[in-house]
């Protein structure tokens, strides 16, 4: 267990692409953390960007939904744009959310897709407990 993000946190990292064939094989990654304190809320307008992708974290296990935050991208987008946003499910640790035959009862991706249609929406599961085999999943879309 984590505490919250106290205030805004801004971590840079520099990712290494090692299939680049143009010698620039370095991506500069500037991660702003707000937190998802109701308090912090109202600051987000402030440092949205067109030319920015987001990431949306929900946790699974406490049904969160990511309805209130693509409100707030779509609100703030020029007409002309497309945002880039992936909607990242936490403590999806359990084997039945992704073998599930529906795809998992919390996961609506398609109704958001089209409620959202001016936002480029992608949707991710992340298990970050390890498996019977003692390896720690990655991203499952």
């Amino acid at each position: 267990n984590e505490n919250p993000t106290p205030r805004v946190q801004i971590r840079e990292w520099m990712i290494k692409d090692e299939k680049d064939d143009n010698g620039d094989n370095e991506t500069e990654l500037n991660i702003w953390d707000f937190g998802g304190q109701v308090i912090m809320h109202s600051t987000h307008r402030f440092f949205l960007s067109d030319l920015s992708t987001y990431i949306i974290a929900c946790n699974s296990r406490a049904n969160e939904q990511p309805d209130a935050w693509l409100q707030l991208l779509k609100s703030r987008l020029s007409p002309q744009k497309r945002m880039t946003v992936l909607v990242v499910y936490t403590h999806c640790d359990t084997q039945q959310m992704f073998n599930d035959a529906n795809k998992a009862p919390w996961r609506r991706d398609n109704a958001l897709r089209r409620a959202f249609s001016n936002l480029n929406l992608d949707f991710y599961n992340v298990d970050l407990q390890p498996d019977q085999a003692g390896d720690v999943p990655g991203l499952s879309p």
